[in-house]
Parts: C-alpha cells; sequence; structure tokens
C-alpha cells in the first residue's frame, strides 16, 4: 500500500516547506492546508485515506517495512 504519486508530492510539500503548508487529521479526513497568512488557511488537497490505512501509507513511505492487517 503506497500514496499515489499526487500524494506522495503532497506530503514532500507539507515536508519541506511546513510554514506553507500543514496536515490535518480529523477522525475521517487527512488533508492539506495552504497558509493564506494572517492566520487564515485553505484546503488545497484532501488525502484518498485516513486512519490505519494513511499510517501505513506514510510508514512506507519513509522506508519502513509496514504490513496493515
Amino acid at each position: 500500500m503506497n500514496f499515489t504519486e499526487k500524494e506522495a508530492e503532497w506530503l514532500k510539500l507539507c515536508i519541506e516547506d511546513n510554514d506553507k503548508y500543514r496536515l490535518v487529521v480529523d477522525n475521517d479526513s487527512v488533508w492539506v492546508d495552504k497558509n493564506m497568512g494572517y492566520g487564515e488557511f485553505d484546503c488545497v488537497f484532501t488525502f484518498n485515506d485516513y486512519g490505519q490505512d494513511f499510517i501505513v501509507k506514510i510508514l512506507n513511505y519513509i522506508g519502513c517495512n509496514t504490513e496493515n492487517c
């Protein structure tokens, strides 16, 4: 289980430019907000998975040998 190419690009942006982008995690969704300035953020991307599936994808992305049970 891996991120799509687009998901991997957004995750990389969040890692490299965390002043501009932030990951927001909710019980049933994970998305990227862009800092619009003056304390305002706007949703710019939503990931396809959340919960344990999202965690498995992140662990695989960073190189862990992961199994989803």
